[in-house]
């Protein structure tokens, strides 16, 4: 501005995102409002209006950029794909965009950043050695027992139940778990 060179995007405007996102703009701002970045019944022409701190939203755009359809999760992480939509269901797992009711988003997408941190827990977990033979799968303990596979997971992360790695990168198939310990 007068002379001074603009380095930076200080602001977007919900034009702006659409453009950077690649969602059309009534669609961003249908996302905007469920994520609870525009109030709840504004107009198309009220959300046109609203500016959004670059800084802040540049999460969203990076995440949105790099978003891994429900699909595709299993593969991502290493799970069937029962297991990913208990872990969905159960919030372990979280969308982009917050599903606030039944059939509220209908083409669910994650952010790699999240499933990233999921798998660093992992990848941060003890790896097994092999005198470690009475250890199991997470499924296979949940056949017998000791849990569904939410509440077994939710332990292993909170670091309630003692785990185990599969060398290898981390991924959920690889984590084990002592089914005799864990029902205890």
């Amino acid at each position: 501005m007068l002379g001074v060179e603009i380095t930076h995007r200080r602001y977007h405007s919900v034009e702006s995102l659409a453009e950077a996102t690649g969602i059309s703009r009534s669609r961003l701002g249908r996302l905007l409002q469920k994520m609870g970045r525009v109030p709840t019944g504004a107009t198309d022409a009220e959300c046109g209006r609203m500016r959004f701190d670059a800084e802040e939203i540049t999460g969203f755009i990076a995440d949105s950029e790099t978003a891994i359809p429900l699909l595709d999760v299993p593969e991502y992480i290493g799970a069937s794909k029962r297991q990913v939509e208990m872990l969905y269901a159960a919030e372990i797992v979280l969308p982009l965009v917050p599903r606030t009711g039944r059939g509220a988003v209908r083409n669910a997408v994650f952010a790699r950043r999240h499933l990233h941190k999921l798998l660093s827990t992992i990848s941060e977990l003890p790896e097994a050695g092999p005198a470690d033979g009475s250890l199991a799968s997470i499924s296979y303990a949940c056949q017998r027992g000791i849990g569904t596979t939410p509440d077994v997971v939710r332990r292993v992360l909170s670091g309630e139940l003692p785990a185990f790695r599969k060398s290898g990168p981390p991924r959920l198939d690889r984590v084990l778990v002592s089914p005799i310990r864990a029902s205890a």
